[in-house]
């Protein structure tokens, strides 16, 4: 079998736990599945070789779309370096995570909606996997979210703010199904070298709640809320640490807020995805802004506080029944600090990890009954 995945990498911890996540899972069931992700320059193909994936030759720049460059390349070549063709794929995973909707461009589900029309000729599976979707205000988004979502034989909403969007469009099959983010199955390592963090609260910046918001003073408000949060847990005697989810420019939004403390805090910033997934299983807490860093704290039961930039996070802490967790990123400074008093005693905390080993269960269960209808109803 023959399994294509369209929207995780490796840049973004998230998507690139999206990504093994659904290798780790087809495997499990299909040992000898070939799992192909598209490049369209040297480096993103000697990178995907490294790491054993399966290769499509594609070339897209704005609306520009060369489509499937592989069907240039002589057979033998193909063979030789692990190129597939598109007509080859079984089945193609949509595993965006969030990128439909307002606050992006039309041209996004454009394109999917026509890979989508492209591999329904040829007969290939298309399942979109759990992600956030919406709102929908745009016409063109609209339409071209409408023509893909349509297209698949199965559509996984990842929470019910998504699922409520969606229902306003006109969707014409009922194979669309409320079912949690899937990271939650992937393993942690826990590394002998971040033993000595065991306990720290680690601190998750995000860039992006500065970068989509529309508050004036949006860097001001959110670096200094890290700040006095900070300086808070440590006036309590509770180390912190920093945590980077992604790139470098989450590191950044972390120095920046280092300039501020009269001690900066160390900065650790592991690109391993199950050794960052054992960092988060050890820690007393995680107060973050990166969506899948708080999949992986609230999963496997560490107390959680979100500051987030979109609908995702509230949802993700509705479905956790800890929605009294998330920080407005423009509360005012007495009312997010009396919130961190509250959350950092013993009972609370303790509370808190029986509410989420309760919740874990329950969210761990729905993703093994979506994986049940993928491999019963869609590969067969």
């Amino acid at each position: 079998m023959i399994v294509e995945i369209y929207g995780a990498r490796f840049v973004n911890k998230g998507a690139e736990m999206m990504l093994y996540a659904i290798v780790n899972k087809i495997k499990e069931q299909y040992p000898d599945a070939k799992f192909v992700l598209s490049c369209s320059s040297k480096a993103e193909f000697d990178l995907l070789t490294q790491k054993g994936f399966y290769k499509r030759i594609t070339y897209r720049k704005h609306i520009l779309d060369l489509g499937d460059l592989g069907r240039f390349i002589p057979k033998s070549v193909r063979l030789k370096n692990n190129i597939v063709l598109e007509k080859e794929i079984d089945v193609f995973f949509e595993a965006s995570g969030f990128a439909y909707g307002d606050q992006w461009t039309y041209r996004m589900a454009n394109y999917v909606a026509n890979k989508f029309e492209k591999f329904k000729r040829n007969k290939t599976k298309l399942v979109v996997m759990p992600q956030a979707l919406g709102p929908f205000n745009n016409q063109l988004n609209n339409q071209h979210t409408m023509r893909f979502i349509n297209l698949a034989d199965y559509v996984f909403v990842r929470d019910k703010q998504s699922f409520e969007y969606l229902e306003k469009l006109d969707i014409k099959h009922k194979n669309v199904k409320l079912m949690p983010d899937f990271t939650m199955l992937l393993k942690p390592q826990v590394d002998e070298k971040y033993i000595r963090l065991k306990d720290a609260v680690l601190i998750v910046p995000n860039k992006k709640v500065i970068t989509t918001s529309k508050l004036p003073n949006i860097e001001e408000l959110y670096t200094e809320m890290l700040k006095e949060t900070i300086l808070k847990l440590s006036s309590k005697g509770i180390s912190t640490i920093f945590l980077i989810h992604e790139g470098v420019g989450d590191y950044h939004v972390a120095e920046a807020i280092n300039n501020k403390l009269p001690n900066p805090i160390e900065i650790v910033w592991e690109k391993d995805i199950y050794k960052l997934k054992g960092i988060i299983s050890q820690g007393k807490a995680l107060i973050g802004s990166r969506f899948h860093s708080l999949v992986s704290s609230l999963s496997q039961a560490i107390p959680s506080i979100a500051i987030g930039w979109s609908h995702k996070y509230q949802m993700l802490f509705e479905d956790f029944n800890t929605e009294k967790n998330i920080f407005k990123v423009d509360d005012r400074k007495e009312v997010y600090l009396n919130k961190v008093d509250e959350f950092f005693t013993d009972n609370e905390l303790l509370s808190e990890k029986e509410n989420l080993l309760n919740q874990s269960a329950v969210q761990k269960e729905k993703i093994d009954e979506m994986w049940q209808i993928i491999f019963e109803k869609i590969i067969q």
